[in-house]
């Protein structure tokens, strides 16, 4: 595998490209609508219920803010959706690979913390199926406030598969990356910070 390609995989969680040695190194339960809804389902599978997440401060839609902007989707369900930029990469002798947005699954680790599990679908310019890029871990932090997160991505993993889905490269957490920051998504509010500059208006 052509090492160009984790510039790729990286580039949604910041300017700083991880080390290139070191690249080197849910089904979901029914629930029973009626007495025959559980019919020849396993006694776990019956008693299995939903929980909403509507209490925990990460519920929402956010934007997240590094080298891109990224808005972001935390479920009340657990789903997760982050929005990275569709950018087109070289890939070395694998040509041209495009990543899908990012989609997967989040769990709270305190009363306004989390981490996250998602997955990137990898084409080729003529949309044949390249593989996966899997990114593990994450801890957003939600401000006191609930408007804001932070995440420093100490325990952030990316697993690579190919289009056989065989894990051909993994890296592993670096702790050197800068921390990702967020700010909640509201009506009229789309989450950049206040007093970002505008462009001037063009002279003609």
């Amino acid at each position: 595998m052509d090492l160009n390609r984790f510039d790729a995989i990286t580039k949604p969680f910041g300017n700083r490209s991880l080390s290139r040695r070191r690249a080197l190194v849910h089904g979901t339960a029914a629930i029973a609508a009626g007495a025959l809804a559980g019919v020849g389902r396993p006694a776990h599978a019956r008693e299995a219920t939903p929980t909403s997440l509507t209490w925990h401060p990460l519920t929402g839609v956010w934007m997240v803010l590094s080298s891109v902007a990224s808005p972001a989707i935390f479920g009340a369900d657990g789903s997760v959706v982050l929005a990275f930029a569709a950018s087109p990469r070289q890939a070395g002798a694998q040509g041209v690979e495009l990543a899908s947005p990012a989609l997967g699954t989040w769990t709270p680790t305190g009363e306004r913390s989390g981490r996250f599990t998602v997955v990137q679908v990898l084409s080729d310019a003529d949309g044949a199926y390249r593989g996966t890029v899997t990114i593990d871990g994450g801890r957003p932090m939600v401000s006191e406030d609930g408007q804001t997160f932070t995440d420093d991505r100490s325990d952030l993993t990316v697993t690579v598969r190919d289009a056989a889905n065989a894990v051909v490269a993994t890296i592993p957490p670096d702790g050197d990356l800068p921390p990702l920051t967020a700010t909640r998504i509201g009506e009229g509010s789309p989450g950049f910070p206040n007093g970002t500059p505008e462009r001037g208006t063009p002279v003609s």
